[in-house]
């Protein structure tokens, strides 16, 4: 099943650990998620505060290159989306490769990339 990587900045000040759990159960709650993890992280050096969710889809949505970039496009816009309901995120980012990709910013090589994975 595709994996799917996804990190969430944090406004200063944010309990973490609540927000990490909030994140988690409405990410498992998106379509084709088959199993969502989050956890609450600081970036030492930086302060920078993050969640990061691991995703996991049904593996039936990538039957094809072009049907996995249609559901991954969907559920990109589901956690611009998430991220707009929970008030402590700032900030989605997806990890493409090495790197790690705002979602506004994501291009089709992005998402071919991801849906190849």
């Amino acid at each position: 099943m595709p994996k799917l990587t996804v990190f969430f900045e944090a406004v200063p000040g944010t309990d973490l650990q609540a927000t990490a759990s909030a994140v988690q159960a409405k990410a498992a709650e998106l379509p084709h998620v088959t199993d969502a993890s989050a956890e609450a992280m600081v970036t030492h050096g930086l302060g920078l505060q993050e969640i990061i969710l691991g995703l996991q889809t049904a593996g039936t949505i990538m039957t094809t290159t072009t049907t996995g970039i249609v559901a991954l496009t969907a559920l990109i816009q589901a956690l611009k989306k998430l991220s707009d309901e929970i008030p402590a995120l700032s900030k989605v980012l997806v990890q493409v490769g090495l790197k790690k990709v705002p979602v506004d910013q994501l291009t089709d090589h992005d998402l071919q990339k991801l849906a190849a994975a």
